[in-house]
């Protein structure tokens, strides 16, 4: 094996180390403090507050010029749509008896906000399809299902916002102007 090949080998292993030693370093830093607003129900702050990245956020911060909004938006599918009228329409003419079929995309959005301004935005979305009875009205609370896929989003926002570089500028920012240290 030539000089060459050893050195270039010993480099890209020397660069490798690097990189994960400072994926770990990045995974473990926690965002400054934050205003938390939220529409979801009190486990996803519990779940949001409990992690390492997010130990600092809070719903009583006043003044504080970083914000943490979460909420959840329902978007009717052209197909949607379509299905929920014309199961509508059949359920009317049944006088309630056969449910009405709703199709929607949920879309989670998990945005950070500095002096009202947009910072970051992560949003995830999913369909969901299911059925209620005429008489009832529409329902506004998420089923278990949906509940279930909003925990799924809070993983995947965590490690969205761990690696967003912008959130880390402000991080370094934050630490050198307030660092404790």
């Amino acid at each position: 094996m030539s000089i060459l090949k050893y050195i270039s080998i010993s480099f890209s292993l020397f660069i490798t180390a690097n990189v994960f030693a400072e994926t770990e370093v990045n995974n473990e830093y926690s965002l400054p403090p934050m205003v938390y607003v939220s529409t979801l129900q009190d486990d996803v702050f519990e779940a949001l507050k409990s992690t390492s990245l997010l130990k600092n956020i809070s719903k009583e911060l006043p003044g504080s010029p970083i914000k943490l909004f979460t909420y959840i938006e329902s978007v009717s599918t052209n197909g949607g749509q379509a299905a929920e009228f014309t199961s509508m329409m059949l359920a009317a003419s049944t006088l309630g008896v056969i449910p009405v079929v709703r199709n929607k995309d949920i879309r989670i959005h998990y945005r950070v906000l500095v002096n009202q301004r947009l910072l970051t935005e992560y949003s995830y979305t999913k369909n969901f399809t299911d059925a209620g009875f005429f008489w009832a009205g529409p329902d506004s609370k998420l089923s278990k299902e949906a509940k279930e896929w909003v925990d799924i989003t809070i993983e995947q926002a965590l490690t969205d916002l761990s690696q967003d570089k912008a959130l880390n500028e402000l991080t370094q920012e934050y630490n050198y102007y307030f660092s404790q240290e």
